[in-house]
């Protein structure tokens, strides 16, 4: 499966885990991710919701593709 739920607390996290792919969103993955916020959004216990990606690879920047464009985003 390329995406994984845990939850810990009220912290819903979501982990896309395609290091064959730098953790690129295709179709399957993206329809895993569809379910896993609906997963979240049906929680009342959860407050937040965390999108991470497995491995040291990060995630994958998207091509421009009408006009949006997906970056890697560090919490500091």
């Amino acid at each position: 499966m390329p995406v994984h739920t845990a939850i810990d607390g009220q912290v819903f996290i979501i982990t896309i885990d395609r290091p064959e792919a730098r953790n690129a969103v295709d179709r399957p993955t993206a329809e895993a991710l569809v379910k896993a916020f609906r997963e979240f959004e049906a929680n009342d216990d959860l407050s937040v919701a965390v999108l991470t990606g497995a491995s040291a690879h990060g995630s994958s920047r998207a091509r421009p593709r009408s006009g949006v464009v997906a970056t890697n985003v560090h919490a500091q």
